[in-house]
């Protein structure tokens, strides 16, 4: 179970599409796992990702391309005399052809990541696969989302 935290948002002199704020950001903890979310509309950098940071290394989700990527490069004396980020970049490119291929084969196919998903829960609808999202996971999100809306739309009101 998490909690919300520290939801901080900075109102819109202009409202932007979807919302009244221009920044938002909250955290999401519990025991063991903090999380921390921004959303900035104020930004000129068309750029949607998510990154989840562990014990053993990062994985980055590249919303608006389709992509993801691990990263595992461990510190170490030798990596930060190459460089790290270097070596991350060079991960990534690696991580990326690959991607990108499957990207545009299925592309090729017209089957869009929109369509993917269609196909996901159509396959599920049918009996032959698992739900693509468990249920808990659904009702989590839409709770979460909720509760999220209505700090912010608080917090907004206050200012």
């Amino acid at each position: 179970w998490s909690y919300l935290d520290n939801v901080s948002v900075i109102k819109a002199r202009e409202a932007t599409s979807g919302g009244d704020a221009a920044e938002v950001s909250f955290t999401l903890s519990n025991d063991t796992v903090i999380s921390t979310y921004h959303y900035s509309s104020s930004c000129l950098l068309n750029k949607r990702y998510i990154e989840l940071i562990g014990t053993e290394g990062m994985i980055t989700l590249d919303i608006l391309s389709d992509g993801l990527f691990f990263n595992k490069v461990l510190d170490s004396k030798f990596k930060r005399f190459i460089g790290i980020l270097g070596l991350e970049a060079l991960q990534r490119v690696f991580q990326w052809l690959p991607d990108r291929i499957e990207y545009w084969v299925q592309k090729y196919k017209d089957i869009s990541p929109h369509t993917r998903i269609i196909l996901q829960f159509d396959s599920f609808l049918d009996g032959r696969a698992n739900h693509p999202t468990p249920l808990k996971e659904i009702d989590f999100v839409v709770e979460y989302c909720d509760l999220i809306g209505k700090e912010i739309e608080n917090k907004l009101k206050s200012k």
